[in-house]
């Protein structure tokens, strides 16, 4: 008969060998459990900042109502007489900020716009004339051309706002600069379309139409 033996040392080795795979399993497991719970944590901690991180903006953007005026038998428009002229103010307002438990920032409101929107006409032109058409025309035109300014911008600025904002490293004096270089830009920008829509060659090609 054929047996196996096998010496006692070389079963000995064999003992420790397994215990210390049964060891290195256990610790594998220890150490998979252990990283499941850092990751869980870590994904709700990462949670908790992103809800944090993501302040809400509350824009209102006000058009305007125009009011009118033809009691004047002289108007002054920046400067030279005219027969009409548009006063609008481009206001803004100073952002208000609403912090969390944190003391980060919450929310914005901000609130801009058009307001003291007036249309000048001379009394001296008739009600229902060409003249007084044309120069109404005129005028609304200019109302027309701040009120899309203020549009555009509104855009710009909650574009631009939510992305400072979403970046969580902007200060509310650092936010309120800003706000207030739109608010510049903006006044600027009308001031150009008023002076391209009060062109002198516009404004005789307009009086023109009245003369056929």
């Amino acid at each position: 008969s054929f047996s196996f033996f096998v010496p006692e040392k070389e079963n000995k080795i064999q003992i420790k060998d397994c215990l210390f795979f049964a060891c290195f399993l256990n610790w594998v497991k220890k150490a998979v459990k252990m990283f499941a719970w850092k990751a869980v944590l870590l994904l709700l901690l990462t949670a908790g900042r992103a809800v944090a991180a993501a302040p809400e903006l509350a824009l209102s953007v006000e058009n305007g109502k125009v009011s009118y005026d033809r009691s004047l038998l002289r108007i002054d428009c920046n400067g030279a007489d005219a027969a009409g002229c548009t006063k609008a103010q481009i206001y803004m307002d100073s952002p208000r900020f609403v912090y969390d438990a944190q003391g980060n920032i919450a929310k914005v409101y901000l609130k801009f716009g058009l307001r003291n929107v007036t249309v000048y006409i001379l009394s001296s032109i008739p009600k229902g004339s060409c003249e007084f058409d044309l120069v109404l025309k005129h005028e609304l035109t200019h109302v027309a051309v701040a009120r899309k300014v203020v549009k555009r911008f509104a855009r710009e600025i909650s574009k631009a706002l939510l992305a400072t904002l979403d970046e969580g490293t902007a200060s509310p004096y650092q936010i309120a600069k800003m706000i207030d270089r739109y608010h510049r830009q903006m006044i600027e920008e009308k001031n150009r379309q008023d002076s391209l829509l009060d062109a002198p060659g516009a404004v005789v090609y307009q009086w023109e139409q009245c003369e056929k």
